[in-house]
């Protein structure tokens, strides 16, 4: 019984090494793997609310935030100004009404406008704050004042 045994294993691992072909060389090639990154920044500004006055003093404020997140490493200039790199913005918001010639001048003043991307997510954003004042006493008519300004990034 016990050389029927060790027969029957002999002949399966015979069976085995049996099926494997003959190899009558090898050869070899090397290769790569990669990947490009692509340096990316994402902006994102936040509206400045002065809120609801009865009259412009000049002296109203009032804060946001810009929030930035840029590529691991990626040095980023932001600007009011797509040609030249501006942290300070004087501008005039308008009166919506048809007719309002009115004006309010304001500064805007970003906190920083400079940095470098820590990453894309989200525990990694740059908050730049950004300071207004109203610049100055402005007696206009009761409507809604705006002006739509953009921020730019540069990466």
């Amino acid at each position: 019984m016990m050389l029927q045994f060790k027969t029957g294993v002999a002949l399966a691992l015979f069976a085995t090494c049996a099926v494997a072909p003959v190899m009558a060389g090898q050869a070899d090639d090397d290769f790569q793997v990669k990947a490009q990154i692509n340096a990316t920044c994402r902006v994102v500004a936040n509206d400045v609310d002065f809120g609801t006055l009865t009259q412009v003093l000049g002296t109203e404020t009032a804060t946001s935030q810009i929030t930035v997140t840029c590529s691991k490493g990626t040095p980023f200039t932001l600007s009011y100004n797509r040609l030249s790199v501006r942290s300070v913005l004087n501008a005039n918001m308008a009166g919506i009404a048809p007719g309002n010639t009115d004006r309010i001048p304001y500064r805007l003043t970003m906190s920083a406008n400079t940095g470098t991307g820590a990453g894309l997510a989200a525990a990694n954003a740059i908050v730049i704050n950004v300071a207004a004042r109203i610049r100055a006493a402005a007696n206009v008519r009761p409507d809604t004042y705006r002006n739509n300004r953009r921020v730019f990034i540069t990466y």
